[in-house]
């Protein structure tokens, strides 16, 4: 059945958003409109399984999961592009907050940070917090193991600074397409 396979396909491509869905929802640069955001709840709360019941509603026509899941890989780059902004934002900050030179340039175990921030940092083979920007291009930051490292510095991270989190207003995009 090809609800069934667009549905895993629907899980796959949100995998990659779950950690800061709330906040990418409500960025300007995520291209899902109001009614594409109820459909993907929907699943989400279905857990990507097709309810019986709703079958006949218009969250599972496959046309509309399709152009979501476009939509989300489409979105994926620029997603990355802002987790990547978000952890140098971070970065900055907690050095801006502990002062710029001594923080920077600190040995990352001593630094005021707890265990799991610094084991994150280890995993980037680095010693103090300069060398991120020293030993890595843009584009470093996009393959996945030190992506991925990324996420998680910013899932653990993101309780504690307020820029990955910022008031905005949920964006208005009432149109819905076809």
């Amino acid at each position: 059945m090809k609800i069934n396979f667009v549905l895993k396909q629907l899980e796959e491509n949100f995998k990659t958003y779950v950690a800061f869905w709330t906040e990418w929802s409500r960025n300007e640069e995520c291209s899902l409109n109001e009614d594409d955001l109820y459909i993907l709840e929907v699943h989400q709360k279905n857990n990507f399984k097709l309810d019986l019941l709703d079958s006949l509603m218009f969250y599972n026509q496959v046309k509309y999961i399709e152009r979501i899941n476009a939509k989300l890989r489409w979105d994926c780059k620029k997603f990355k592009h802002w987790v990547i902004l978000n952890f140098l934002f971070s970065i900055i900050e907690l050095a801006r907050n502990n002062g710029w030179q001594t923080y920077l340039h600190k040995p990352i175990g001593i630094l005021d940070l707890s265990e799991d921030l610094k084991k994150c940092l280890f995993r980037l083979n680095i010693i103090c917090m300069y060398q991120i920007f020293e030993n890595y291009k843009e584009e470093d930051f996009e393959q996945e193991k030190i992506f991925n490292v990324i996420m998680e510095f910013e899932n653990l991270n993101k309780n504690i600074l307020p820029h990955i989190n910022p008031v905005q207003p949920i964006k208005n995009k009432n149109q819905f397409y076809i």
